[in-house]
């Protein structure tokens, strides 16, 4: 990540979760100032008009996250800010579900607690991930899948719980992933 003491990170987080500081206090372990750690939950949608260089989007129920971003009104500002400004996008969980085009696929493992009538995402790229499944996990959730859902995704992607995918956005608009393993 480089020099993290003069960049800004948004952590995008639901309140109930009473997860904040401890993402506040991880960020700091990894050399962000505090003055440059910005969480959803603390401020209004209108605070977030500045390109950050870091996005995390936390775990949980996937749709209560994706009301989040929409109340914030962050969708086309985490878009932007990875196509103009090169800004990195850390999902967790939910999180990583997020990036996709849409979030039909965690209604198997999440439920709709916000009655949702859209399930787009933010479309970072134009796929899916399968979070806490391993490479075997994905190869039965796909055998057990309507085909005809799948087809709506040009790639799908799992990451077990030790693994992390790193994705950045290519020439064309898409993003690429790498895999790496997490050692703990």
């Amino acid at each position: 990540m480089g020099d993290r003491e003069n960049k800004k990170i948004l952590l995008v987080d639901i309140k109930k979760y009473r997860i904040t500081e401890k993402l506040k206090d991880a960020c700091i372990s990894m050399g962000f100032e505090k003055s440059n750690i910005f969480v959803t939950s603390e401020a209004e949608a209108e605070d977030f008009s500045d390109f950050f260089e870091y996005y995390y989007v936390t775990a949980g129920n996937t749709f209560e996250i994706l009301k989040e971003i929409r109340i914030k009104k962050l969708s086309g500002l985490i878009k932007r800010s990875m196509l103009e400004n090169n800004a990195t996008y850390i999902g967790s969980s939910a999180g990583a579900m997020l990036a996709r085009i849409d979030v039909r696929l965690a209604l198997d493992f999440d439920r709709d607690t916000e009655d949702l009538d859209d399930y787009r995402a933010l479309s970072l790229f134009n796929g899916t991930v399968i979070p806490h499944y391993s490479k075997a996990d994905l190869r039965r959730y796909i055998k057990n899948t309507d085909s005809d859902v799948l087809a709506g995704y040009d790639k799908i992607y799992s990451v077990n719980d030790n693994e992390a995918l790193i994705g950045e956005f290519e020439k064309n608009r898409n993003v690429d992933f790498q895999r790496f393993s997490i050692t703990r």
